[in-house]
């Protein structure tokens, strides 16, 4: 009996394998239409379609829809949503040609005042038309880009599903929904975690880059072999545990709040979308065209310092559409070129900072102002205007001697923070001789703490990062090495070593940040026509408050070296207010 046990699940195994393969080829359309006709033939989406979005589903009654949809924007890395319906609509014409969400997932669950009372393989019987439904973004969407890239994707090629965990970090609570983090794991060759990060950061619709590689301890998981959702994965020599936010954060936001019916996806089993992984989603051509001219616009360069020439296009919306999806971000800035003078920080990057932790903030992002003992002064004079909650951390803290290429404290305090995007705005970088210049060549390597590790250890973690920057000798600039070499005076003695995910370049960094503040409220949907009033982080008002609060506490403008409301010679009233109301201008529309 044994013996025919053993045969007769070899022969099962093989006949599921074979259906596997066959589906594997199939595209969304006929995914849908064989759920419909056969719905035992498929259990879970991963390794299905490659290259085209799949959805995690929520389904509620439409009197708690508006809180959920604020939940859902609050925690977008985890819940990125791709659409909602009108109350009793099964189809997703964004998203779908002729779908129906009462049939088309591998299997349901139904809950009822937050207890599980049936897993099915259609929802015809439970469906009424007062329910609405949430289309959001899952990351087994990229991972044909990661197996493309040259990453590993076990799950896939074992062909399970994806494992899933509970966390102990909480989600940001709206009304009746409030969770802990949920996260998918993938393991990964250590040496792949850096490429990994890059590769995903820009599905910001599919959880962007990871929140978590290594000690799953440090997440609250106690032990990756047992999953609560989804299947274990085997681990090969080498391999690191990767953690992705994960779209069951959302059914468990939904199954907390215990409405009397609500319905999910079974972890693993999307609705599988007509869109591809690369489709400008959402954004739509005008939004697209918007940020294309937030790009453009602030690479005016009155100060001729050739700065178009390092600009990455496409790079402004990538890093705002990261930021979107992160839940702690790390701000840090300062320059400290003024030699001689009381504070050595310059006025080219404390107010960026400043725009930044504002929009950030309004979409309930918790913030960060990172920053070294020399550049403190600067910070301490902005964080007046920061909204509650904005934190500063020294870095290394008074206790802490840290050496200038020491990734291990670094690492420990990324760790420590739990950040999940860092962002420098106007910070020097260390240049191929490992000293810091300025832009005309002068060393200040003296005056510079170790901020720079942060990007480094960030890399390797695979945490996503941003570098603003107008001169090639910050951090971020090295994604343009050569041309800064070739094309920037004392190039090939002040460029910058230290890559960045993305890199924003400008005609002062404080610009460069403001068009990604405003990109940022372009893709969170806060900033339109109909609803004209600027948002704080380009508020003209503040700014110049925050200028003179810099200027007052001794701050100096960094070309002039003069205690003025100007920025790197610029006046505030004729440069920077111009180019606020400009960029407000263009979100608008």
């Amino acid at each position: 009996s044994f013996f025919r046990f053993h045969k007769s699940f070899g022969f099962f195994f093989l006949v599921h394998l074979q259906m596997l393969n066959a589906n594997e080829s199939k595209g969304p359309a006929e995914i849908r239409r064989l759920l419909r006709e056969n719905p035992e033939s498929i259990t879970h989406t991963s390794g299905l379609c490659a290259g085209f979005l799949q959805a995690n589903i929520v389904i509620l009654p439409a009197t708690l829809a508006a809180d959920f949809l604020r939940f859902v924007r609050a925690n977008s890395q985890s819940c990125p949503l791709l659409f909602s319906s009108e109350p009793g609509q099964i189809s997703a014409p964004p998203l779908a040609v002729d779908s129906d969400i009462r049939t088309d997932l591998p299997s349901y669950r139904v809950y009822n005042g937050g207890k599980l009372t049936a897993v099915v393989k259609d929802i015809i019987q439970f469906w009424r038309s007062d329910l609405v439904v949430f289309y959001l973004g899952c990351s087994f969407t990229f991972e044909n880009a990661l197996q493309a890239s040259g990453v590993p994707v076990r799950n896939v090629q074992q062909r399970v599903n994806v494992p899933m965990y509970k966390t102990s970090r909480p989600c940001a609570a709206v009304g009746p929904f409030q969770t802990n983090l949920v996260v998918s794991m993938r393991p990964l060759p250590r040496d792949l975690i850096g490429k990994a990060s890059s590769v995903t950061a820009p599905f910001v619709r599919a959880h962007g880059a990871p929140v978590h590689s290594g000690d799953p301890v440090e997440l609250g998981v106690k032990d990756v072999a047992t999953p609560d959702f989804g299947d274990a994965v085997t681990f090969e020599d080498g391999d690191v545990p990767v953690f992705w936010a994960c779209g069951v954060t959302s059914s468990s936001a939904v199954i907390a709040a215990a409405p009397e019916l609500c319905i999910t996806h079974s972890p693993g089993g999307m609705f599988i979308c007509d869109i591809l992984e690369n489709d400008p989603l959402v954004l739509g051509k005008t939004v697209e065209a918007r940020l294309q001219r937030l790009e453009e616009v602030v690479l005016h360069d009155p100060a001729q310092r050739k700065v178009a020439n390092l600009s990455v296009p496409g790079d402004l919306a990538k890093a705002a559409q990261s930021l979107l999806g992160a839940s702690h971000v790390g701000l840090t800035t300062g320059f400290p070129c003024n030699t001689g003078k009381a504070v050595l920080s310059e006025t080219d990057g404390p107010p960026g900072a400043l725009s930044l932790a504002l929009a950030l903030s309004s979409a309930g992002k918790k913030v960060s102002l990172i920053v070294d003992a020399t550049n403190m002064p600067a910070v301490q004079a902005i964080l007046p205007f920061c909204p509650q909650g904005v934190k500063v951390c020294l870095y290394p803290a008074p206790n802490q001697e840290v050496a200038q290429d020491n990734l291990t404290a670094a690492k420990a305090f990324l760790r420590d923070q739990q950040l999940s995007h860092l962002v420098a705005i106007e910070r020097p970088d260390c240049a191929a001789d490992g000293c810091i210049y300025t832009m005309s060549g002068r060393d200040i390597s003296d005056a510079c703490g170790p901020v720079v590790d942060l990007y480094k250890a960030a890399h390797e973690l695979g945490l996503s990062t941003t570098g603003i920057g107008d001169g090639g000798n910050e951090v971020g600039m090295a994604n343009v090495r050569e041309l800064v070499v070739e094309r920037i005076p004392h190039g090939a003695l002040i460029a910058a070593t230290t890559p960045t995910t993305f890199l924003i370049a400008a005609g002062t960094s404080n610009w460069g940040a403001y068009a990604l503040a405003a990109a940022f409220h372009l893709l969170n949907g806060d900033c339109s026509a109909a609803e004209p009033g600027v948002p704080a982080s380009l508020n003209v008002d503040l700014q110049r408050r925050a200028l003179a609060a810099l200027v007052e506490a001794g701050v100096h403008d960094g070309v002039t070296q003069k205690a003025e409301l100007t920025v790197d010679g610029l006046a505030f009233e004729t440069h920077h207010s111009e180019m606020l109301s400009k960029i407000h201008g263009i979100i608008l529309g």
